[in-house]
């Protein structure tokens, strides 16, 4: 792996100009995802944003593959800490240019750190509306339940949100990006009809916090916006129980500090790496081999996304590899 960071960065940001800083920031995920539903087979890919450029695509710096999780992190994230520590020693030349690396951040889906994907606490409320889990909070009846799925179904997003609302039949199988989309567009219309007032008015505390802590441009409110979570943790006992006052809803204390030390919460978000992985499974058809499928199709995705960059490429040209020979027909379509 070592040099990939380096050449993943070079190719797909700097590949016609040199970088303006001297310092680059780095975003790491790493996250496991089963292949099908009638096999144990799972991928899990180390990825890669530059937090400070824009567009962010996710770039995939290795994939482990097996019938398991890595049995032990030492061998599925050796080649990366040692690739990182070279980096943070030694920088890289870009285009000549001398450029420092950091690693900003590790950005995985665990329970203590859930809230910074806006998922751990929203997804415990939706829950629990739905199966009674929020005991004795009272649950949804499925006539409720299917009055909200109606209206779900029925929300149409602008064209930058890519994955539609589903019923909540499917609530188990909801991704982090669904329960974003719900909580920010569609929360407050149908929460203000389907819970209590007292528990709609202690939402709102949450809803406004996130929306608040969502933006550099309300900087200003980030100290109210953490006033706001620190009264929704202390009343959530009186609204749902204490037993539900888990390590998710005393996190929320935390999620202030966090976005002043690292930016807004879209910066510190799992949602582009989990899209990027819903993407990856989608590269894989039914056969042998599904490590070297997913490799071969991101190598030719990155391939048409640096070909979009080259505004002054003649067409049509091939590029040859060990394994294939990319014929680019134009800046948007490669055989």
């Amino acid at each position: 792996m070592l040099n990939v960071i380096h050449v993943l960065i070079q190719n797909n940001y700097f590949s016609q100009v040199t970088p303006a800083t001297s310092l680059i920031n780095i975003n790491l995920s790493m996250d496991g995802l089963p292949l099908h539903n009638s096999g144990p087979t799972q991928l899990w890919p180390i990825l890669m944003t530059l937090p400070d450029f824009d567009p962010m695509p996710v770039l995939v710096v290795a994939i482990f593959c097996g019938a398991s999780k890595p049995e032990n992190a030492e061998g599925y994230l050796r080649q990366l800490v040692d690739e990182l520590n070279h980096l943070s020693d030694q920088g890289t030349i870009i285009n000549g240019k001398m450029i420092d690396i950091q690693l900003r951040a590790i950005i995985a889906d665990t329970p203590a750190r859930s809230f910074l994907k806006d998922i751990g606490v929203f997804r415990k409320l939706i829950q629990g509306f739905v199966t009674g889990a929020l005991k004795p909070f009272p649950k949804w009846s499925p006539e409720q339940q299917s009055q909200v799925s109606a209206l779900l179904l029925k929300i149409i997003f602008p064209s930058d949100i890519n994955r539609k609302l589903r019923s909540l039949k499917y609530l188990p199988f909801w991704k982090a990006s669904e329960f974003g989309s719900f909580l920010r567009h569609a929360s407050i219309p149908i929460l203000s009809r389907y819970i209590s007032k007292q528990a709609f008015e202690h939402f709102k505390l949450f809803y406004v916090a996130v929306i608040l802590l969502s933006s550099s441009k309300f900087e200003k409110h980030w100290l109210y916006a953490g006033i706001l979570l620190e009264k929704f943790v202390a009343q959530f006992a009186t609204i749902y129980h204490e037993n539900h006052v888990t390590s998710n809803v005393h996190n929320l204390l935390h999620v202030v500090t966090d976005v002043k030390n690292h930016g807004p919460l879209p910066k510190i978000s799992t949602y582009p790496f989990e899209n990027k992985l819903f993407s990856m499974k989608n590269l894989v058809r039914s056969g042998p081999n599904p490590l070297a499928q997913v490799v071969n199709r991101v190598i030719e995705l990155q391939e048409i996304e640096i070909a979009t960059k080259r505004s002054e490429q003649t067409y049509p040209f091939t590029k040859i590899t060990k394994q294939e020979i990319i014929l680019h027909i134009n800046k948007v379509f490669m055989l």
